[in-house]
């Protein structure tokens, strides 16, 4: 296989794959749960939950390269046992890894969580780290890992910190995604619970542009060994958000708000000149676009 997608059932892998697939040229092997119901040429579907690694020995050739989404911990969680379930899973595959001619692992960590409560932005790759949520922390640990296995083992890596996905294809799941949640409640008529004073500023990133980048990336040698933020670039509030929302879906959404979560950092906005620089790629889809073209998604399910 030319790429091997872990965790493909997601809405990002399954994003990534249907793009891999579209372009045509690559055998792609789509692993994780909910992976039966895609059917896209050139692409093998693994189902099941992954227990060996080494169930996978047929599908790697000389060439493999791995996209890692795999990740069990929601945002919000405060389970330490779902954080060492994911370090876990991650060292099994990297223990894999090493004896296996892989070229390199993509791994999706997240920009939104693992810098520090930054009062500047946009923030920078070497801007400091400091969690401030068990998910942060769990996905800094495996940046570790993965920077550990390439020095003593030489397994190649690029870590992605990307920004928050958004698109068609994304349900609200585990408290996970404001504007699949905004979306929800305005459809059912229900209210939208606002921590703070809805002032948090975020960078939403449309799903087309996230996996663009994703292919860039794996199309770039420069990459190697790096990591690189994934965003927008540019932020909106909490309430921008809702209000963007509403103007699309022309209707009013009624806000309840609740006490800020010290788990929460301010403001997260994320410098893309890195990944520009070395890739070419940016994002195209405004947010307004992006917004429209979600809301459009979800009157046709």
């Amino acid at each position: 296989m030319k790429y091997i997608i872990f965790g493909a059932g997601g809405f990002i892998g399954r994003a990534l794959v249907q793009s891999l697939s579209v372009n045509g040229g690559c055998r792609i092997a789509a692993i994780g749960g909910d992976v039966l119901s895609i059917d896209l040429p050139g692409v093998v579907r693994v189902g099941g939950k992954i227990n060996d690694f080494n169930m996978f020995n047929d599908l790697l050739s000389k060439d493999t390269e791995v996209v890692y989404l795999l990740n069990s911990i929601s945002p919000m969680s405060n389970d330490v046992s779902e954080a060492l379930r994911d370090t876990d899973l991650l060292i099994k595959y990297l223990e894999w890894a090493k004896d296996k001619q892989i070229n390199r692992t993509i791994f999706t960590s997240s920009g939104g969580t693992v810098y520090k409560n930054m009062l500047k932005t946009p923030i920078s790759e070497d801007s400091a780290l400091e969690p401030l949520s068990l998910y942060g922390m769990s996905k800094l640990s495996s940046e570790n890992y993965l920077k550990y296995y390439q020095r003593r083992y030489g397994l190649s890596y690029t870590i992605l910190r990307v920004a928050n996905p958004y698109g068609p294809g994304q349900k609200f799941l585990r408290n996970q995604g404001l504007i699949p949640y905004v979306i929800q409640c305005a459809k059912n008529n229900e209210s939208v619970n606002v921590i703070g004073d809805g002032s948090m500023v975020r960078d939403y990133l449309y799903i087309d542009d996230l996996v663009e980048g994703v292919i860039k990336v794996l199309n770039a040698p420069s990459t190697y060994d790096k990591t690189l933020n994934v965003g927008s670039g540019t932020g909106s509030t909490v309430l921008e958000v809702i209000e963007g929302i509403e103007s699309c879906m022309h209707k009013a959404i009624d806000k309840r708000f609740s006490p800020h979560n010290s788990n929460l950092p301010n403001s997260n906005v994320l410098d893309i000149s890195k990944i520009s620089a070395l890739t070419g790629w940016y994002p195209k889809t405004s947010f307004r676009e992006g917004i429209e073209r979600y809301i459009k998604s979800t009157q046709c399910v």
